[in-house]
């Protein structure tokens, strides 16, 4: 990821600090990313959003808003891809110490989430599925 990729997540980062505590990422997930794809978009970054569903993963230390709204499996979540990178400015909703931001490859993404779609992030209109091999080259 040696494009300037993470300076630049890293930048929107700097700018928006909310987002790197549980409590301001809260349910902030889908406009958090529509942001974020936009300022990589005007960097010459083709940035797609995700729509992260079928969680298979625990998060004991997730905010608590989101254990009153059921179990992990059902939790919706929106990201940003990059290529072959994951782009989360909200993962500390769910794992208050994960990084901030989060950069994942794709692979590991969609081995925590049984659903793992491309979606309009300004109107959460579904445009695909995101599979191994089809990560940023077709929708």
């Amino acid at each position: 990821m040696d494009d300037g990729l993470a300076e630049a997540v890293e930048g929107f980062c700097m700018a928006a600090p909310k987002y790197g505590t549980a409590k301001g990422a809260f349910s902030q997930c889908r406009a958090a990313s529509k942001s974020l794809a936009r300022h990589l978009g005007k960097l010459g970054f083709q940035a797609k959003g995700l729509r992260l569903a079928e969680c298979s993963a625990r998060y004991p230390d997730a905010d608590g808003r989101w254990k009153r709204l059921g179990a992990e499996f059902w939790w919706i979540h929106y990201a940003v891809l990059v290529g072959d990178t994951v782009c989360d400015v909200t993962m500390r909703q769910f794992a208050p110490d994960a990084p901030f931001p989060s950069l994942s490859p794709l692979e590991d993404v969609l081995e925590g989430w049984g659903s793992v779609e491309f979606v309009d992030l300004g109107t959460g209109e579904i445009l695909g599925k995101a599979e191994p091999g089809r990560a940023a080259h077709r929708m």
